[in-house]
């Protein structure tokens, strides 16, 4: 199906991420409509009004919804009030695009699907680090298939930041889990495949100022047999290495600013190495891999797609082509951070 129409899109909330990043994506592109704006707080509808020439503000989402009757709702509102918006979105005939997470818990994730099915209403959860430079190159050295089988995948993500938004406290569904862990998962479900067999956390808030975990270690095995180890540590004066994928014939490590290290050899030439019977190691040697040909190769950053994500969302939205992010994936998202939540207690540290 082939179609040039605008898609008039409205947002909810007014927060950092419509703001700085939303609003302004959605102006600037040529096929969506910005059509009106909804929050609580009247001066930032007035803000955007003065800054994006947006006229048509509310504070309140169902009466935007039935005066505008747009085709999408952006929902960037804090993730407490997505099941409640989205809801409201499916029932008015309203299509959705919600900010990671879909919904506070698992249980609330499954409301929101069984509700899309019974309006039939499309749905896409802004995941954009499926976009990131980092995750185009890294698709393609996998599809390279130098690296041999993958087994592992490490992924840390350190700062220090004390938060005191609303995102340190659980009532409001802030917490690591839920703001970067969302993103991880879905990043290495797309690149590595889900279904996982197991899934082992601990959360911990060590210097937040509300109630919600701040560091999060993280270990799930997918059905590739593929290890998940995933740190999140928001007290950390380091940052650490973000990226390591480990395969059967070498390995690749991510590198802020410069791309892809990749270390890896041609098992077609890996010599031979014959079992030593007994116990007796021979010559007293401790093993050695000296004599391996290893290949060493720096992969640059891949150039970030332009406005990318909102692209697919066109794609999906007005051409009824395949969605980037499924709701099957969101939903298993969700369901292992709902796993990670019931297994890991967040006990409190202070220094």
């Amino acid at each position: 199906m082939i179609t040039n129409r605008r898609l008039r899109i409205a947002v909810a909330g007014l927060g950092r991420i419509a703001w700085q990043y939303h609003i302004p994506s959605i102006i600037k592109h040529p096929q969506f409509q910005l059509v009106a704006v909804a929050d609580p707080l009247a001066e930032r509808i007035l803000e955007v009004k003065t800054q994006f020439g947006i006229n048509n503000g509310y504070q309140l989402v169902p009466q935007m919804l039935e005066q505008e009757k747009p085709d999408i709702l952006l929902i960037a509102s804090p993730t407490c009030f997505h099941t409640e918006q989205t809801l409201q979105a499916f029932k008015s005939g309203t299509d959705v695009i919600c900010e990671k997470p879909l919904a506070s818990t698992f249980d609330d994730a499954k409301k929101i699907q069984q509700s899309m099915r019974h309006y039939q209403r499309k749905l896409m959860v802004y995941q954009p680090h499926r976009l990131t430079p980092e995750a185009v190159s890294l698709k393609n050295i996998l599809e390279s298939g130098v690296l041999g089988r993958i087994f592992m995948v490490r992924r840390t993500c350190c700062n220090f930041i004390r938060r005191n938004d609303w995102q340190a406290f659980t009532s409001y569904g802030g917490g690591m889990l839920n703001n970067y862990g969302s993103h991880f998962l879905d990043q290495f479900i797309y690149l590595f495949g889900g279904n996982f067999k197991s899934v082992d956390a601990v959360t911990r808030r060590i210097i937040s100022s509300g109630d919600a975990e701040d560091f999060v270690k993280l270990l799930a095995v997918n059905n590739l047999d593929i290890t998940f180890d995933l740190e999140i540590n928001m007290s950390s004066a380091f940052a650490g290495q973000e990226w390591q994928v480990c395969g059967t014939c070498g390995a690749a490590v991510w590198r802020s600013g410069s791309g892809w290290q990749l270390r890896y050899f041609d098992p077609a030439h890996l010599k031979l190495r014959t079992i030593q019977p007994g116990l007796a190691a021979e010559g007293r040697l401790y093993p050695s891999e000296q004599d391996i040909d290893w290949t060493e190769k720096n992969i640059p950053v891949e150039t970030a797609q332009s406005n990318g994500f909102y692209d697919y969302c066109y794609s999906y939205f007005a051409l009824d082509e395949a969605p980037l992010i499924p709701v099957e994936t969101t939903m298993e998202v969700m369901n292992i951070l709902e796993r990670c939540r019931q297994g890991a207690p967040i006990p409190a540290l202070s220094c």
